[in-house]
């Protein structure tokens, strides 16, 4: 951590220390009133409580301040940040960077539960890189094929969601596979395996580079690339969510081009 993120943090409990002194302070003055005792009670209590809201907030700053300084020391090539711009989805909803590859919000006892829950099973090695082999060449992607989509009622609400957000149908007619719903969780799945130190980072870096060569393959743009995304996604699930990620602020898809 950086002298000034020592600083920052000494000065947010500092303030919150003198906070609570000039609280106390105030409530403990003599009060000669009949409900003296009262009084001086609920004086202390939000001394206290006002010394631990501020001394919580003091330390959520100089955690953010930190983060940040970590991710300014730690940026990504452009190359790199393009690369895990394929996982972005994934990214955004769980407040991951691009511009790092160490996952920085969560932890590693965290990342363990997602590698273990959700379907993955993902617990040592072995798993990590033969799940990270099927995502990364979609070999075995179960939302891969356009048959019979229109009978799931969440690709038909994904479908018009696309069609109203200036998605073309005919490019949404001419998708042929949805294997970037798998190529999209490959970088955030390496990720998080080497978060556990399932695997080495050059490992993921292998995996994610991939996927992401896989998918400039079979997609022409971030357009096409981003409506397989959600639709593999609702194929897969069953589950139907309205996106926005493509046009947000930053959003590496303005920021990279796909090819």
């Amino acid at each position: 951590m950086s002298k000034l993120i020592i600083k920052l943090t000494f000065t947010a409990w500092a303030v919150a220390f003198i906070f609570a002194v000039v609280i106390i302070s105030f409530f403990m003055l003599p009060d000669f009133s009949a409900d003296g005792a009262l009084t001086l009670g609920h004086g202390a209590t939000f001394a206290i409580l006002g010394a631990f809201i501020f001394a919580m907030a003091g330390f959520g700053i100089s955690n953010t301040l930190a983060l940040r300084n970590y991710e300014n020391r730690h940026v990504l090539s452009k190359e790199k940040q393009g690369l895990l711009a394929f996982a972005e989805p994934l990214q955004l909803a769980h407040g991951e960077s691009f511009r790092t590859f160490r996952l920085l919000s969560i932890a590693k006892k965290e990342a363990r539960v997602m590698l273990t829950a959700e379907g993955w099973n993902i617990s040592d090695e072995k798993n990590a890189k033969d799940a990270l082999e099927r995502l990364s060449t979609a070999s075995e992607c179960v939302a891969c094929s356009a048959e019979n989509a229109t009978k799931i009622p969440a690709y038909r609400a994904t479908r018009e969601y696309l069609l109203q957000t200036g998605f073309p149908q005919e490019m949404l007619d001419n998708l042929q596979s949805y294997a970037a719903y798998d190529y999209g969780r490959t970088a955030f799945i390496a990720r998080l395996c080497a978060r556990v130190k399932f695997i080495s980072e050059e490992d993921a870096w292998r995996f994610v580079e991939c996927a992401a060569n896989n998918a400039r393959q079979l997609y022409n743009n971030w357009h096409e690339y981003i409506a397989a995304y959600v639709l593999g996604r609702a194929l897969a699930l069953g589950e139907f969510t309205p996106w926005t990620f493509e046009h947000r602020k930053g959003s590496p898809f303005l920021l990279f081009p796909f090819k």
